[in-house]
Parts: structure tokens; sequence; C-alpha cells
């Protein structure tokens, strides 16, 4: 099935939230505790703190948050459901979604290439870290069969890796963008985060900000946005101030696109947090790891920040300076002189670039990131996608965030301020 991720999404979009995006009721995850875990709300912002062995951490989770979101474990199928429709529209345009063919066709695709999909993506399951298998096996058990299993949790966590395999691309777009400590108004490093995604009008209702405290005393403490189920690490910090961000990246010009014996990215970027303290450290630990796939990684100690362009084969590094950065979705060491314009990656890589243009010695505050962050999130029909938005403070330890609430994007509302110390230690 060949690809073409700008027409592919608006139909998706049309076929499964009939009804439109952004009006829904934001969900809301019920406050309570399990074991040494608990889940509440700091700030209006839903926080899973979660404490002890991988096992512990696992169940608290189930029965604390997965139980509560049921609807998010068929996200997966639903999204790739969606690209099929619009490939299939796409290769038919005398079709519409009422006919006969197409429904077949779409069955057809449900019925033969989901599960090739599902398999592919919880093949990675051997590659796992052991605590995070034991983890997701505490998980599974925790949340119960009537909510998931823990063979569909393999897959959910192997299937973004599964990027740049023809069938089943979960694409996503997303901006970073780091200020230096000597052009910040706090005088720290300051790191700020859009994290846009195709929600289909329930995705970001899910949204979780989950707070980590292993009992193995040679593990970080850190804390992890992204949503239950998924024990990887999209957007995160630790106790030690490294903050990172993974990246989709358009169209890489590279071998390999794909390792079936390497390690899915959020996995990898999880034990970046666990284990470094330092951008030194994370370059060397994902240089001594199978990778599994292509992504790019934002990361930033107390002194200053990096892009990782990963591939299976090989990591570039783009050091910002003393001057900020940004990133979007396309490599920039490891260039491709035929990548055209998608998801708007250039557009929105050069605006936040000259949003963050310095002039000798001017400086950047919380609400100027907040603002570029703004100006940068990813639209698709006019649809806004940033579901979740953070300016993290290293130094501090602090994070200034917005989960959206399906009323616009993450970026257009007040951020809340969490101080990552406190819930560490509570």
């Amino acid at each position: 099935m060949r690809r073409d991720l700008n027409l592919w999404f608006p139909f998706a979009l049309l076929l499964l939230t009939a009804g439109g995006l952004q009006g829904a009721e934001p969900f809301r995850y019920k406050a309570g505790e399990h074991g040494k875990g608990k889940l509440t709300y700091v700030n209006g912002v839903p926080v899973l703190i979660l404490r002890g062995s991988p096992k512990e951490m696992g169940e608290q989770t189930g029965a604390l948050a997965a139980r509560q979101a049921k609807p998010l474990f068929d996200f997966p199928r639903e999204y790739f459901l969606g690209e099929c429709a619009n490939e299939i529209l796409r290769t038919n345009p005398t079709w519409t979604k009422r006919d006969a063919r197409f429904k077949l066709a779409l069955a057809t695709a449900e019925l033969t290439l989901w599960p090739h999909v599902v398999k592919k993506a919880a093949s990675l399951e051997r590659n796992f870290p052991e605590a995070h298998r034991a983890e997701l096996k505490a998980l599974a058990d925790a949340a119960g069969k009537g909510v998931t299993d823990y063979a569909r949790l393999a897959a959910i966590n192997g299937l973004f890796d599964l990027g740049h395999v023809p069938q089943g691309e979960l694409v996503r777009g997303c901006s970073s963008v780091i200020v230096p400590p000597r052009h910040s108004s706090t005088k720290g490093l300051l790191f700020g985060r859009n994290l846009d995604f195709y929600h289909f009008g329930y995705l970001h209702h899910y949204s979780l900000l989950t707070v980590y405290r292993s009992d193995d005393p040679e593990k970080h403490a850190f804390a992890s946005a992204g949503f239950p189920g998924f024990v990887g690490c999209f957007t995160g910090m630790n106790d030690a101030g490294l903050t990172i961000a993974s990246h989709e990246v358009q169209d890489p010009d590279t071998t390999t696109l794909f390792n079936p014996k390497g390690v899915p990215f959020a996995l990898a970027y999880r034990r970046v947090l666990e284990e470094c303290a330092t951008v030194g450290d994370a370059i060397k630990l994902l240089d001594g790891m199978e990778r599994a796939s292509v992504t790019s990684l934002v990361v930033a100690d107390t002194k200053g920040g990096a892009v990782i362009e990963v591939t299976p084969d090989a990591l570039a590094v783009r050091r910002f300076k003393d001057a900020p950065g940004v990133c979007t979705n396309h490599f920039c060491v490891m260039k491709n002189p035929k990548l055209k314009e998608q998801f708007d990656t250039f557009k929105r890589f050069d605006g936040l670039s000259a949003s963050v243009a310095v002039k000798a010695d001017e400086v950047f505050g919380i609400d100027d990131l907040k603002k570029a962050l703004h100006g940068a999130r990813l639209l698709e029909d006019k649809i806004d996608m940033t579901i979740q938005t953070f300016v993290f403070e290293p130094a501090e330890r602090k994070v200034h965030l917005r989960f959206a609430d399906g009323s616009g994007p993450a970026t257009a509302g007040k951020l809340a301020t969490l101080d990552l110390n406190k819930l560490w230690s509570e």
C-alpha cells in the first residue's frame, strides 16, 4: 500500500470523527491510591505518582489509570484503519465511504493488513529491557482482560517504530526549542516542546504526567508525559535535570529504516532518563544500544542542549552551544536533498528559529517560549494537533505545561507549573 500522507489523514478524520474534533468534553481521571502509588491533580494537571519495583509500578498504573482509559487501547487500530480508508479513497476517486466496494476494501485491510502490523510491532517485545517488560506485564494484569492484555500492550509499545514501514505508519509532527542560560531571563536553560499528534477528538483526553521513583538506587527518578499503557517516553525530565523530547523524522535518507533486533525508541529514551545525567551520557548510551528505528532526540542538561539524529545504523549530533536551537521533523546533519515539505516541518523550523533569533544580550522567558511554540503549532485541515505543550527548567527541576482539553491547541491556554522535586520526594 503506497503512502501519501498529505492525502490520507483528512479522509481518516472524516471517517473516524464525524461530529467534530474540538468540542468534546475533556476526559477526567478520577483521583485514587493503590499500594505506594496515587493518581492526583496538581494545578489542574493529572499526575500519576509511582513508587517501587517495576512490578509494583506497573500494577499501580494498571489499577489507577489504565482501567479508566479503556478506549485508548483501540486507538492504534482506529488510526490504522483511518490511514487505509484514506488510501482506498485516494486510489479510487469515484468511491465514497458509503460505497459497498469501499467498505469491502476497508474490511479486507482490517482482516489482512492489521494483523501483519500487530505481529511486526509485537515482535519487538523480545528487545524490551527486562524491567520494562515486567512493568508492562503487571500493568496488563492489574488493568484486567476487560480493558487490555499483555500481547496488546506489547504491540502498542512497538507500533510507533513502524513509522517508515509501508503498512501502519503513525506519523506525528513536533517542535522543540532550547534557550541556553546566557539568553534565558531565568538565568537557567529553558526547553520548550510541542507534542503534535492526530488525536481523533479523544486521544488528548488521556494525557497524563507520570512520575517514577524506582526502588533501584541505580536509576534516576523521572517524569514522563504520555498515556497509560505506553511505558516508553516521548517527553520527560529526570532528577539530574536531563530533559528529552522525541521527534518523528520525515522521509529520512538512511540505509536502514527498521532494525527488528533493536530497542523501540521510546523505551530507549526512557533508559536515557533512568540511567543518564548529561547530554554526553545520553549519546554514549544510545551509541552502544541496538536501535529499532529512525527518530530525532532533543536532549538538554542544565548547561546545554543538542539534537541526536538517530538511525539503526548511526548517530549524528547537532549541538546548540551558546545560541538557541530548534528541531522539528527532519534531519539537519544527515540531510536528504530530495526531502519535500511534509507537515510543515520546514515552515515550523524556520518560524521557530526566527522567533528565538538572538541579538547581542537579548533574553527569552517562559512566556516568550510559549508564544513561539504557539506559532509553531501543527495545523491540519484547520484542526489544531498540538495536544501537549511544555517549557522545562532543568536547573530548577520544574515544568510548565498544558494538556489540550478539546477546546483548542495546548499552546492556547495558561501553563500550569509543577515542581518535580516535590513530586519525586512526596
